[in-house]
This record gives C-alpha cells, structure tokens and sequence, in this order.
C-alpha cells in the first residue's frame, strides 16, 4: 500500500510519495526490503498509483503505449489495466484485499492553464475529479493508506498558517507519524511550475517498522525445508565483471576478476577435484590431492612468499626432499647448494691429498 500527499496552488505544486511496499501471505502482512518508486515522471505528468503494484504496472505499460497522453487516455489505461490484470491473474486478484485489488491514482500535470490534479478510485469505476487551484488557495490532496488521517494533519497544518514548520517538513513528520506498517522507507519529494517538474534529494522516514520482513520469511522457510535445484545457473552479476557464478556447465564454482582470469572448482580432475587458477584463460596454478597427498602445482613458476614472518617447511614425520642440491640456488650469489658443497668437497679432498 502507498500513501501520497500533494499541495497544489495555482501557480505550482509539491507532491510527496513514500516507497514502502507490502505483501500478503497466508493471509499476513508482510513488508519487502527492497523501496518500491511510486511517485514517477512521464513528459508533463508525475503519476502516483496505490494498491496493487502487479495492475498499477499494466496501467502504467499502457499509459506510455498510448498515442497521445491526457487525463483521459491515463484513465482509459487505469481501467484497462486494473481489468487485464483481474483476468490474467484471477487468483491473485481475489486473494487481495479489497482496497488493493485495483490501481487508484494521483495524476498531477503542468498546462498553459496552471497545475491540474487528478484523482482516480476504483470505489466510482475510476472516474477522474480534476482540480485546478485558485490564485489566492492552496489545496491539499492525499491518496492511498491513511489519506484521510494525512489530510486531516495537512489541513491542520494549513489552518495554523502554513509557515511553520516548512511544506516540506510538515509533510515528512506528517509520513513519519503514520508510517511504521505499509508506509514508510524513502520520502521522494517532487514539484511542478513553469519550469517543468523537478524531484528533490530522497529523505529516509523514521519509522518502528511493526511488520515483519517477507525476505526474512522467505529465508526462514527455506532453512526448514529441503531445497533441491538441478540444471542451474547462479551469477552475482549478469554479463558483468568482477563476479562469482555456479554454473551445471562444466559443473564449476568460480571467481572471476574478467573472462580470462578466475579461479575454478573443478570437479573431476583425473579423478579428484581440484582448485585451478587461470591467467588469460590458461591455467597457472592447481590444488589438488591426484597423487594421493597434498599437491600444489605452479605452470610457469611457483612463488611462496611470507610477509613479515618465516617460511618454514617442517615436516612432522619423513624429510624434506629435492631431486638434487643444484635445485637449490642463492639468489645473491647465483650458486646452487650443490655447487657449494662440491667446491667444499673439492677443497677437502685437495687438502687430503697435500697431507698425504
């Protein structure tokens, strides 16, 4: 549900819409995480539509394929809408309530002849009640869940003067007040003059939300119950890098920086899974277990490196080994062990002989 709160003058007006959005399930209410943007743009018009989001998008869908765009061609599409959406989806629309089963509107527009506002409510078959403010009033407007309560607020606030707090302000704590179950999230403000419509900074609503969470349910019911999914294909992003996926191709988890560099699980590597390491789409690097122990495997090269500590190989049981001592070289002198000792060896066996 959505609430809407509008003040109209003859020469501009300021229109406010909140982004909480609801769902019902088994018959409780429930809030969704993700802010839903009810109060939109298109050409001279700002359209604001509560109840239900599934018809209020075929509304919107068939206002923006239509040849020309009025009042009348946005009610047209309102009743078209909200009808193709009761036939398509028969089960859901009876499952609604009935405030939320249809589309009602808020439609304000700039013309030569000032600011239009009009009001459309499937309670009258969605006939339009159009406003145009005198040079000397300023006309409140509400729609949605809590109209009347904000309305009542508005008028109060108006009567007192209007001048303290500022329209805006008044109308935030006006949203704040009734927010908390199917109001709330992100305050989009917006305003329309002569200069053409123009939205200001959102403003988050303070708000106790006292629904709970439908991506929390959702969570919770699958944590309780065994999920099985076969033949999928989960990416963190689509057709974008950097990004992990899951993939029944190859059968692979991986991490990839673009599509030559990754690192990937793959499953069965001569009989064992391994972890592979690519650069420009070739494998530099393995991790596996083929030989029946730990192996580590660098094509092209294998750096260990520890930073600010030591590097120790320190084999509990058994030895290190190396095929031979010339595998093991001094990088600052550019001599192998193995030529180091032989020269050791050499000098011993010099001195034996001299001895001798």
């Amino acid at each position: 549900m959505s609430l809407c709160i509008c003040l109209q003058n003859s020469d501009g007006l300021m229109i406010a819409a909140d982004t909480a959005a609801t769902i019902t399930h088994g018959g409780k209410q429930y809030r969704l995480r993700e802010p839903l943007q009810k109060l939109v743009q298109f050409g001279n018009f700002l359209i604001f539509m509560s109840g239900s989001a599934g018809a209020a998008v075929m509304v919107f869908e068939k206002f923006k394929q239509a040849a020309t765009h009025s009042a009348e061609t946005f009610q047209a599409a309102l009743i078209e809408g909200c009808a193709e959406f009761a036939e398509l989806y028969p089960e859901r629309y009876a499952s609604l309530e009935p405030e939320t089963r249809d589309a009602g509107a808020l439609v304000a527009e700039w013309t030569p002849r000032g600011v239009l506002v009009h009001t459309f409510q499937p309670a009258d078959g969605f006939q339009p009640h159009t406003c145009k403010a005198s040079p000397t009033e300023t006309i409140p407007h509400a729609g949605g869940y809590h109209a009347d309560e904000a309305l009542d607020r508005i008028c109060k606030w108006l009567k007192s003067g209007g001048r303290s707090p500022s329209m805006s302000v008044a109308i935030r704590e006006t949203f704040e007040i009734l927010a908390g179950d199917r109001i709330g999230g992100i305050m989009t403000l917006a305003t329309i003059n002569n200069h053409g419509i123009s939205f200001g900074p959102h403003q988050p609503i303070k708000e106790q939300i006292r629904l709970p969470f439908y991506d929390d349910f959702v969570q919770q019911q699958i944590l309780k119950k065994h999920m099985t999914l076969y033949g999928s294909y989960i990416a963190t992003k689509e057709d974008a890098f950097p990004r992990c996926e899951m993939s029944s191709n190859g059968n692979i988890f991986a991490a990839y920086t673009n599509a030559g560099n990754k690192i990937a699980i793959d499953p069965n590597y001569a009989g064992v899974p391994s972890l592979d390491f690519y650069m420009n789409g070739t494998v530099k690097g393995k991790l596996d277990t083929i030989s029946s122990i730990m192996e580590l495997v660098g094509n092209g090269g294998l750096l260990l490196y520890a930073n600010g500590g030591d590097l120790e190989l320190n084999p509990s049981t058994g030895f290190v080994t190396v095929p031979t001592w010339y595998k093991f070289l001094n990088g600052n002198t550019d001599r192998t062990l193995g030529e180091e000792l032989s020269e050791i060896y050499d000098r011993l066996e010099a001195l034996e002989e001299g001895g001798a």
